[in-house]
């Protein structure tokens, strides 16, 4: 990751969590944390920045996390996504991972780890895009390489 920053765009209709979001992750000065109360806000956010992964609540007014997974998977944008949620429900688990969603963390009691996990998985899934994206590039450049 060699010092390049991180953007991360945090959505959630709840301030609070926005703010604890923000604390845990810009601890590390490699995160740069954006924060959006709603999919509509999240989506204009997406238009004027370069995101590096999402870190998405499920059950927010207007449209879910679900639903923004499914906007975004249906444009092309294919960002890691965290759904990231105080419900766990297995039937939302099952159909965020369908979609394409990076990791499904459920919201629990312990913040210190539960950040610390969210961080790794962004890291992960971020490093995880530049490798397969390497690897298009790579099989696009050189395409009787491909086996």
């Amino acid at each position: 990751m060699s010092g390049e920053r991180i953007t991360v765009l945090a959505v959630d209709d709840e301030e609070e969590i926005l703010e604890i979001i923000n604390r845990y992750l810009s601890e590390d000065d490699l995160f740069t944390v954006i924060g959006a109360r709603s999919v509509g806000e999240a989506l204009e956010i997406m238009t004027n920045h370069d995101i590096s992964a999402i870190v998405s609540d499920y059950q927010m007014p207007g449209a879910n996390g679900i639903e923004f997974l499914s906007c975004i998977r249906e444009q092309g944008i294919n960002i890691p996504f965290i759904l990231f949620t105080g419900r766990g429900c297995e039937e939302v688990v099952i159909q965020a991972l369908n979609l394409g969603a990076s990791f499904y963390m459920v919201k629990g009691e312990d913040p210190s780890l539960q950040f610390h996990m969210l961080k790794m998985q962004i890291l992960s899934h971020i490093s995880k895009k530049k490798a397969e994206d390497a690897l298009v590039e790579s099989e696009r450049k050189n395409p009787s390489d491909v086996g």
